[in-house]
């Protein structure tokens, strides 16, 4: 009994010892387990709090959980003030739906993880572009807790990415050709207008080398620059398109470095337009200067003929009408006449003539002028007209117009006649008819027109068209068609005046030309004249009948030609006048001032030597501003139109003609 008692009291104890350490290992297990889990949770926290990339836990209702350094430095706020914060707060809403959306099928199990991109507004307000992987955090029921999400900082990627599309798009859409060159001369990249101006395809240019578009350029060369490492090289040079016509380019080269990589790139502009408009200014300083030497040529040659006019006139006069030496004089006259009339063309051009600029009706002068010249042009050539209604007024001189338009379409009907003439050899299209075309608009001329057409100006003109379909201006002449005495006509055809005495009464209008001619095809010359605001004036046409003299004024005549003074001191005598004469300024200053009371008239040549006639004018002015003057010159100046109580006389001149102006003056109250 007592055995049976202690056996079971033994077999207790070892139970109860075995149940002790059975529990101390468990204990130890739990600890060790404790231990691991709190080891393992430290190195997750250290992990998650220095990991390089954004990390953070965010609650089902939006709110972050934890945040962990990284992610507080992408967008600037402290871990405090991000920790219990919906992440809406600082999200750009337009990714929020998109956002909503991938959580929506992290919770429904249709995506695992999801990933975006979507931006952030950090603390200080710039935008912070961020890469999101982010996946559902469950129990062991499978229920979610909350959403892990690694975050990574695009920003400066996406800086540099959109940085780059810039530069591509502006590359590609460059006004210049942009072409990027291998060490080889190869193409590596070529923009869009590189294709459009050569004429490629972008293959086909890549595979071209620089020498295939620029065959001034040569290998020699191209092996040069390699060599001495040339950084800069700027240009002007000429370029083959597919088609294979050349065209003047300006270059700008740079050799550039990046790393190991060793390139060049050129930008390259088409000067066409630009040389074209270059020519054209080189064409108006020459015809400038020719119209100043031309002016100055035809100025003394209108002295010469004032005293040969003049004379010729004072001798008719005093021979027989039926004598043989009087139609010799007569001839000689009239030869005279021409003459002037020639020196009248050439002031024209130079911009020298005298004018009388007056609103004027350009539509009514066209119509007079074709009225005109259908009298006198070949019945086969039809002439055109279209006068648009309401045009506006320019301010012009009626009988310079007449001349412009009489000279343009004589040119035409001589280009139809050329072309007629030679229609056996040179066959003409089918239906060919010769016509002149004849067209007064108005225009407005905006910048576009200006960029193409360096003398254009932007505002309201009047625009005179001359067309025909002859013979065309060649193009190696057709520089030179406005030089006085310039023709391709046969000699005794055309004295080479009619097309520079339309320059220079353009000129004399502030107007500009623009012309337009083919070979074989035609030519049209557009003329514009800009608007006056000013009303329309009545034309004031002079009396040809000699009026009465005015016997016993005393009149100074100044002339720096002793031919001129002599001529006009006999005709003025002849009819009673007293006459003084100077040779020059200075002389005309010194006889005024002694003998200002006596003077009743002035006649006053406006180029002399020592004191111009301007100069002269100024001080006439203060000598006696109510003196009478008459300028008598071969062409008028804006430096005398201050002047008021001027009257004109151009030379050449006859006898009758001055003293109907002397006649007139006088008269004046």
């Amino acid at each position: 009994m007592n055995e049976d008692l202690e056996q079971r009291v033994v077999e207790r104890t070892r139970a109860l010892a075995a149940a002790n350490e059975a529990l101390q290992k468990e204990v130890a297990e739990r600890r060790r387990a404790e231990d691991a889990l709190r080891l393992s949770e430290e190195r997750f926290r250290k992990a998650f709090d220095r990991a390089p990339i954004g990390m953070t836990l965010t609650g089902l209702d939006g709110r972050w959980i934890e945040v962990n350094h990284a992610f507080c430095q992408m967008v600037g706020y402290s871990e405090q003030e991000l920790v219990g914060m919906n992440f809406r707060a600082i999200m750009n809403l337009d990714d929020l739906d998109a956002n909503l959306k991938g959580f929506r099928e992290l919770l429904n199990r249709e995506k695992d993880p999801f990933k975006m991109e979507k931006r952030f507004f950090h603390k200080d307000g710039h935008t912070v572009w961020v890469s999101v992987s982010a996946t559902v955090v469950r129990d062991p029921d499978g229920e979610p807790l909350y959403f892990v999400a690694q975050l990574e900082d695009l920003t400066e990627r996406k800086q540099a990415k959109e940085a780059l599309q810039r530069f591509q798009f502006s590359m590609e859409h460059a006004p210049d050709a942009v072409f990027f060159m291998t060490r080889e001369a190869g193409f590596s990249y070529v923009n869009e207008q590189a294709c459009r101006s050569l004429g490629y395809t972008r293959d086909e240019l890549l595979s071209l080398k620089l020498w295939d578009i620029d065959p001034v350029f040569s290998k020699e060369r191209w092996e040069e620059i390699i060599q001495n490492r040339i950084d800069t090289v700027h240009t002007e040079t000429l370029h083959r398109r597919k088609d294979g016509v050349f065209f003047p380019v300006e270059v700008s080269a740079r050799h550039l470095w990046h790393g190991d990589d060793e390139f060049h790139v050129a930008f390259v502009r088409d000067i066409s337009e630009r040389k074209q408009i270059e020519e054209q200014l080189r064409h108006a300083q020459k015809l400038e200067a020719v119209g100043q030497l031309t002016g100055g040529v035809a100025h003394e040659f209108n002295n010469l003929l004032t005293a040969i006019t003049g004379s010729l006139a004072l001798i008719l006069e005093q021979l027989p009408a039926g004598s043989e030496l009087f139609g010799l004089v007569d001839v000689a006259q009239k030869a005279a006449c021409r003459g002037a009339g020639l020196t009248q063309q050439l002031l024209s051009f130079s911009r020298r003539s005298p004018v009388d600029q007056r609103p004027q009706d350009l539509g009514k002068e066209a119509k007079e002028a074709v009225h005109l010249l259908r009298q006198a042009i070949d019945r086969q050539i039809q002439i055109e007209m279209k006068v648009d209604p309401g045009l506006w007024l320019i301010l012009a001189d009626a009988g310079q117009m007449n001349q412009l338009i009489m000279n343009l379409c004589v040119n035409a009907r001589d280009a139809l006649m050329e072309r007629m003439e030679r229609r056996t050899n040179v066959p003409t299209p089918p239906g060919w008819e010769p016509c002149i075309l004849i067209r007064v608009e108005n225009i407005e001329v905006d910048d576009a027109h200006c960029r193409i057409y360096p003398n254009a100006k932007r505002g309201r003109y009047v625009r005179l068209t001359v067309s025909d379909n002859g013979s065309g201006i060649d193009e190696a002449i057709r520089h030179r068609i406005f030089e006085p005495f310039f023709t391709t006509k046969e000699i005794g055809r055309g004295t080479g005046l009619g097309l520079s005495a339309v320059y220079g009464i353009v000129a004399e209008h502030q107007g500009w030309i623009e012309l337009q001619s083919a070979k074989e095809e035609g030519t049209t010359f557009r003329i514009y004249f800009p608007q006056t605001e000013q009303s329309p004036l009545s034309r004031q046409t002079l009396s040809s009948e000699r009026p009465a003299t005015e016997g016993g004024k005393t009149i100074l005549l100044v002339d720096d030609e002793e031919a001129i003074r002599l001529l006009g001191k006999t005709i003025l005598e002849c009819k009673g006048y007293k006459v003084l004469t100077a040779g020059n300024g200075l002389e005309t200053l010194a006889l005024l001032s002694g003998k200002k009371k006596e003077i009743d008239l002035v006649i006053l040549d406006l180029t002399m030597p020592h004191l111009s006639g301007e100069e002269v004018l100024r001080q006439l002015d203060q000598i006696g501003p109510s003196l009478k003057i008459i300028v008598s010159s071969g062409h008028r100046t804006e430096d005398a139109s201050y002047f008021k109580k001027i009257s004109y006389l151009p030379k050449p001149y006859r006898p009758d003609d001055l003293l109907r102006t002397v006649a007139e003056v006088l008269r004046q109250a």
